[in-house]
This record gives structure tokens, C-alpha cells and sequence, in this order.
């Protein structure tokens, strides 16, 4: 049996504020990962809700970021990471989002999970979808790997064309298994010890 610890169905015309962040931890009014070398900066006008989903929203519009920097897009982004505090974690348990991820060279949809330390691993991603390769979802589980650098395992998975309609994303996280489920169907799983996280 599963008990449900938090869940949205964006049935208001608001983001619930006690549920999500719309940057990074580190930024109430905007930001962005340098770390990827991305050409958007991420605002909070760029996220709405209505119709029973939220909207990130991107745009080719010009903003200036931190120290200055400029960006040639602007974007939107949700996260449970709010400034100074988290809005929700857990450890282990099943994480699903239902979603429409756009077309189009430069997209990159994404639904991941990072440690409540704030580090950048391990990192689940539970799917990536590039715009210009719609049918295609990448799983990930990256960690630390001393030495050796980052190290990570992926699957990707083609499917239908992930752009034309709502499809449903998911990870059932135990302590010795990763499970990934994409429209409901088991697409991957991993049980190398090293690749589960626990945070």
C-alpha cells in the first residue's frame, strides 16, 4: 500500500507557495545552471497555472542575469528547494509528474531529484526529453565517484512522440533498486549498489 506524502493537481490559478519554488535554491527572482551552459534565465513570471497544469514558459527575450551576465532567453522552473529551505523531501517512495514537454531545438524538459544537502550528486533524472529528439527519454542516475570523477548510468528509451500529447513520467526508489516507469510501464531498472542514492 502507498500513502500519498504530497501531490498537485494545480486546480488554482496560483502556485501554492507552501509546495514549490519557481528558481534554484539560491535565488528568489531568478537564476540559472551555469553548470550546464544554459542560454536561459529562469523567472518566476515565466511559470502560471491554469487549466490543471502549470506552465513553464520560454521565451526568446533578452534578460540580465547575476554579475551581469546576459541571456538571450528567458524560462520557467519549478522546484521543492525554496531559498533558505526545503518545501518537501523524502527518502524513498515512488515520484511521478504527468506532463507535455514542447518540440523544437533548444528544449530540454527535465524531472530530477538531488539530495537534501544541495549537492549536485547523486542525481536521479527521472526523464530528460531533448526538443529536437521528441520520442526519445533519457533516464540517469549519476553519483560521486571519487577519483574517478562523476560517474552515471543511463537508459534511453524511444517511444512515441512525447510532444504531442500528455504522458506520464516516473521512479520507484527503494533502497537497493531503481525503477524507472514511463506511461506506467517498467522502461528500466538499476540495482548497482553504487548507483542507488540515500539521500
Amino acid at each position: 500500500s502507498w500513502d500519498l506524502l504530497m501531490g498537485d493537481d494545480f486546480s488554482g490559478r496560483t502556485l501554492n507557495p507552501d509546495l514549490w519554488h519557481s528558481c534554484y535554491w539560491w535565488s528568489e527572482r531568478g537564476c540559472t545552471n551555469l553548470g550546464n551552459k544554459e542560454l536561459e534565465w529562469y523567472l518566476p513570471d515565466n511559470v502560471n497555472v491554469d487549466g490543471g497544469a502549470a506552465h513553464l514558459v520560454a521565451r526568446r527575450e533578452t534578460a540580465t542575469g547575476a554579475d551581469g551576465l546576459t541571456f538571450p532567453y528567458t524560462s520557467g522552473l519549478l522546484s521543492q528547494a525554496g531559498v533558505g529551505h526545503d518545501l518537501f523531501t523524502f527518502t524513498y517512495g515512488f515520484a511521478e509528474a504527468r506532463v507535455r514537454v514542447p518540440e523544437g531545438s533548444g528544449m530540454w524538459s527535465a524531472f530530477w531529484m538531488l539530495p537534501a544537502t544541495r549537492v549536485s550528486k547523486p542525481e536521479v533524472d527521472i526523464f530528460e526529453i531533448v526538443g529536437e529528439h521528441p520520442t526519445q527519454t533519457v533516464m540517469h542516475s549519476h553519483w560521486r565517484g571519487g577519483r574517478d570523477g562523476d560517474l552515471s548510468v543511463k537508459r534511453v528509451y524511444t517511444g512515441p512522440d512525447f510532444s504531442a500529447g500528455w504522458h506520464t513520467f516516473g521512479v520507484d526508489w527503494k533502497p537497493d533498486s531503481l525503477r524507472f516507469y514511463v506511461d506506467g510501464v517498467l522502461r528500466w531498472t538499476v540495482t548497482d549498489a553504487k548507483a542507488i542514492p540515500h539521500e
